[in-house]
């Protein structure tokens, strides 16, 4: 499992990034990763399940989750799904709020976290965008670009109106070394994510003190090392109770827990269900799906 800094581009009149997918492949795992894009998810069907900055948030039919650029996050399809997804390239967006977007507000929109925030109007607009892309191939009319470019500027007003937040200093503005040292630390903790890391540990690897390591990574990765650290070897976990027959005690070995209990713990935590159960049901949904992913 790699975390990687993914770089999205859209060469459209608007440059955004829309498109749905369908999972069939319920085995496959979206790394962590981030960029500076920021990106809109709608599930329709099925559920998503989207790891944001080592907090994890189980999406179900109707349920909106924003990803702010340069965030952490990763994404599984437990069962069979149908998702939208939507990218909004930084330059973008800062162009259309005229450099205030990232350095006044940001937005903030996770209607599984609030489910208060859900809007008629936001999923009008939405469903709306679903048919057009769903039904698109490379080349769209010229009439229905038009109604999809303004379908984007008009789902922008409303994020920018209802689900913005005002910031007292500028949001992820890092620099290309920040982006360097981000790429440095999550390389080592992939490739040494199984052993018995500590922040003493790899602070010393890269010749900082405890102290300042561990205050430079939670200005970076918005989250601490520690919880990053159980993220990684969490999504390494789900993928082996998946891709594996082995013993949930082996996993829990492979994955660098203390533990057995340690692991099973740190699992019924984040996911509300044990590793076995979560393993059996996620088998069980791939034989029969949920009724929710049906049409």
């Amino acid at each position: 499992m790699k975390l990687t800094h993914e770089i999205i581009q859209k060469s459209d009149i608007l440059p955004f990034h829309a498109f749905t997918f369908k999972a069939k492949n319920t085995e496959r795992i979206i790394p962590q990763h981030w960029h500076q894009s920021t990106e809109l998810i709608y599930c329709l069907q099925g559920s998503l399940d989207v790891w944001l900055n080592g907090v994890l948030y189980s999406m179900h039919p109707n349920d909106i989750l924003l990803i702010n650029s340069n965030t952490i996050h990763s994404t599984q399809s437990p069962i069979r799904n149908h998702v939208l997804c939507i990218q909004f390239p930084l330059p973008f967006l800062q162009t259309i709020t005229e450099n205030q977007f990232n350095h006044n507000f940001i937005f903030n929109l996770n209607t599984v976290k609030s489910p208060s925030s859900k809007s008629s109007a936001l999923y009008a607009l939405l469903n709306h965008l679903v048919t057009i892309v769903d039904s698109s191939d490379d080349a769209l009319p010229l009439a229905t670009l038009i109604e999809e470019q303004a379908l984007v500027l008009q789902l922008l007003s409303i994020l920018v109106r209802s689900y913005s937040v005002k910031l007292d200093q500028p949001f992820n503005h890092r620099s290309s070394n920040t982006f360097l040292f981000m790429d440095k630390v999550t390389t080592y903790i992939n490739d040494n994510f199984y052993e018995q890391l500590s922040l003493h540990q790899i602070a010393n690897h890269f010749n900082y003190s405890d102290s300042y390591f561990s205050r430079i990574f939670k200005s970076t990765f918005d989250m601490n090392f520690h919880d990053f650290l159980v993220s990684v070897r969490l999504n390494d976990a789900v993928k082996q109770l998946i891709k594996t027959d082995n013993s949930i005690e082996l996993i829990a070995l492979n994955c660098g827990f203390k533990s057995y209990r340690n692991f099973y713990n740190t699992f019924v935590e984040v996911y509300q269900i044990s590793p076995k159960q979560y393993r059996f049901t996620t088998l069980l949904k791939q034989i029969i799906p949920n009724e929710t992913s049906k049409h």
